[in-house]
């Protein structure tokens, strides 16, 4: 195959010709095909046709373009509101009134304040990184979980001691994912106040009994006497009124 460049008349005018020419074999002859065309022709039907490649690979490129740009927006957007509901969910965990604490294989990832409060601790910040002691079971927490209704398991039961009186946290421990990690969520509510409360009711039921019982004697010492003279003066000659007066006085001690 090759190609010549050569002039012919076409229409009455001289053009410049481009001519390919392939040679074959045909019903064992040989022969040659001729492909020709005016240089001219070509030329624009190359520039028509990489004019279209152009113009869509550009459109091709804009549309990826496009898409990649919608696609980083949406990324973006979705990045905006993890990170919003990131901010949230650890400011809900800071200002919640009870302690909280999120630990993976004990060893802490987040506290909040009141956790930090319950465990002598400045900041939840002073606690990350810390183990979240292990519970030891005593005669203590059998009590605390026979004293709160009889159902609550003993392990529930936290107790941290001081110098200033021990601390009784009521926990209970689930497991969650926290940034993308296993860990566990300890909710821990402070129950020292409810024994205080508790304790307090316990020492005014028996200070109540000692009462009654202290009244009664007290009370009971001088009507013995009274109904001892009661009865002499029943046994006596008396008047028909003072009798009578004397016999009530003896029914009404007998309801006593």
């Amino acid at each position: 195959m090759d190609n010549l460049i050569h002039n012919a008349g076409i229409e009455g005018k001289d053009q410049e010709i481009v001519s390919s020419y392939y040679s074959t074999q045909l019903l064992q002859r040989n022969f040659a095909l001729v492909f020709s065309a005016p240089t001219g022709f070509i030329q624009k039907y190359i520039t028509k046709n990489s004019l279209f490649i152009i113009i869509g690979t550009l459109l091709f490129i804009q549309i990826i373009i496009s898409i990649f740009w919608w696609y980083l927006k949406k990324r973006e957007a979705e990045n905006k509101r993890l990170s919003d509901s990131e901010k949230t969910l650890f400011k809900l965990i800071e200002e919640m009134p009870i302690g909280v604490i999120i630990h993976k294989n004990r060893r802490i990832i987040r506290a909040n304040k009141a956790a930090a409060i319950q465990y002598s601790y400045q900041s939840g910040a002073e606690m990350e990184g810390k183990t979240f002691p292990e519970i030891s079971l005593t005669d203590v927490n059998e009590y605390f979980a026979r004293n709160f209704g009889g159902v609550v398991n003993p392990e529930q039961f936290a107790i941290i001691k001081r110098e200033t009186g021990d601390i009784i946290l009521y926990r209970n421990s689930i497991p969650v994912e926290f940034l993308g990690e296993d860990a566990r969520l300890e909710i821990l509510m402070d129950v020292t106040s409810l024994e205080s409360a508790r304790r307090q009711e316990a020492k005014a039921n028996v200070a109540k009994s000692e009462f009654l019982a202290r009244m009664s004697f007290e009370i009971r010492t001088p009507l013995n006497g009274i109904i001892g003279m009661t009865d002499i003066l029943a046994k006596q000659k008396l008047a028909d009124e003072v009798r009578e007066i004397v016999s009530l006085m003896a029914d009404r001690q007998k309801l006593c």
